[in-house]
């Protein structure tokens, strides 16, 4: 059983290894939007601003994770190119 196409010569650690980065990313998600409206709800407490400082940092903490996201899937997908020796 192979988790990623290219990696069936693989043992099952360096398998795992392959994709830890992905089952990372939910989490990686999560906390983005998590400190973001954190951040949101200091910023209203600070400025006196509420709801737009919780909205705009859910919007921060949304396009945080989605750059995280791309960065993480880029880096899975470029790494499986350079094993998987495909077309140049």
């Amino acid at each position: 059983m192979s988790f990623l196409p290219g990696t069936e010569k693989k043992g099952w650690t360096a398998k795992l290894a392959d994709v830890g980065d992905l089952l990372a990313l939910g989490l990686t998600i999560g906390l983005c939007i998590a400190f973001g409206l954190a951040a949101g709800w200091g910023i209203d407490k600070w400025l006196g601003t509420a709801p737009w400082g919780v909205l705009l940092g859910i919007f921060w903490g949304i396009a945080a994770a989605v750059v995280q996201a791309v960065r993480v899937i880029r880096a899975c997908e470029r790494r499986l190119h350079d094993t998987s020796g495909g077309d140049k």
